[in-house]
Formats: structure tokens, sequence, C-alpha cells
């Protein structure tokens, strides 16, 4: 259960950011809830104010892009533990 903001910012990042592993730009993954995110799309259902908690959509963009390279390194280093 997500229990803090913090949290709940990481989460949001780290899905939006799994699109990388099917296209070369997150923004633009078709199953993605980015949209919403990014105020391109609305729906009820979509809560986008909870990962974003207060960051307007530009704010949120760079949040998610500067994590990026983090990203990567994890990666590498989990093909690394994982001997893949």
């Amino acid at each position: 259960k997500i229990k803090d903001d913090s949290y709940n910012h990481h989460i949001s990042r780290y899905i939006h950011l799994n699109a990388l592993d099917n296209v070369a730009d997150f923004r633009y993954y078709d199953y993605s809830s980015y949209k919403y995110y990014s105020g391109e799309a609305r729906a009820d259902w979509v809560r986008p104010d909870r990962g974003m908690n207060g960051m307007n959509p530009q704010q949120y963009e760079q949040f998610v892009t500067d994590w990026i390279p983090q990203r990567q390194d994890a990666k590498e280093i989990s093909k690394y533990l994982a001997d893949r």
C-alpha cells in the first residue's frame, strides 16, 4: 500500500518509464496513462493529481525524464546481479 507522497511520486514515474521497454519515448506509448498526466487527455477514472502531487504537467514531465539515466543504471545492475 502506498502510504506517502514521495513513494506515490516514484511509483507513478516508474510506471510511466516502464514504457521505455517497448518504445523509444514513454510519452507516446499507446497503453500509458501519461497523456492524462500531461493534460492531453481526461477521464474521470484517471487521477493524475495523486501521482503529480501539486506539480504541473511540465514539472511532472521533468520529474519523470530526470530519472531515465538512473532507470538505465538500475537495469544494468539488475542484469549483472541476475547474470542475464
